[in-house]
């Protein structure tokens, strides 16, 4: 393995094949963070739905919350894309994640449907903001020539979690008969993933 990715600053005319991608550890600790953290979203909006009827929200209400969450996503990217522009890609990454385990801890307190209509819209804008700034962070550390195989390497991180994720949510639920297990782990799932980004971070600097 490679160390860091000070070896891209040191050996910066050497291409950045798959082979080599796959031989560099912050290249799997930004992979599997956001794999885990996209399938971690991703698995969670499968359950959107049917969390909110569960609070006794309307099937009509509760499709207008999911079509609200993907719809101010886009604002969420914008304004993703811009912070990602003036902070560390890694740090804007991992604040993104703080965000969304403090929209899901506040799920656990059973709040009330109010309140959690309001997060989920939260919790869709912030999780939007995601992707723009995660192609940005595989630019700046593999650069603009590698970032297509890098995004499609890291996107095999996704499929499991992704796949996982929904399934794991049902089993929960028809345990326990509420989703606050699914939401602890999502919680859990999303931090460990914000720790793998914070590693990946320290890394970008000693690189410098």
């Amino acid at each position: 393995f490679v160390v860091d990715g000070a070896v891209g600053i040191a050996a910066a005319d050497e291409p950045w094949t798959p082979a080599r991608l796959v031989r560099t550890r912050v290249f799997w600790m930004i992979a599997l963070g956001m794999g885990l953290g996209f399938g971690t979203v991703s698995g969670w909006s499968v359950h959107l739905a049917p969390y909110v009827q569960d609070l006794g929200g309307s099937t009509q209400w509760s499709g207008t919350l999911v079509a609200l969450a993907q719809g101010v996503a886009i604002v969420g990217a914008v304004g993703g894309g811009m912070l990602a522009e003036r902070r560390s890609s890694a740090s804007v990454l991992v604040a993104i994640l703080v965000v969304l385990v403090c929209c899901l801890g506040v799920y656990l307190a059973q709040p009330g449907l109010v309140v959690v209509s309001a997060l989920i819209v939260v919790f869709g804008m912030v999780s939007g903001g995601a992707m723009p700034v995660y192609s940005l962070l595989l630019t700046q550390r593999f650069g603009p020539t590698a970032v297509g195989t890098a995004l499609g390497l890291s996107n095999l991180c996704l499929l499991p979690f992704g796949v996982a994720m929904p399934v794991l949510g049902g089993f929960l639920h028809d345990r326990q008969g509420d989703y606050l297990g699914m939401i602890t782990v999502c919680a859990l799932a999303l931090s460990l993933a914000a720790v793998l980004l914070a590693a990946a971070g320290r890394s970008e600097a000693r690189a410098r």
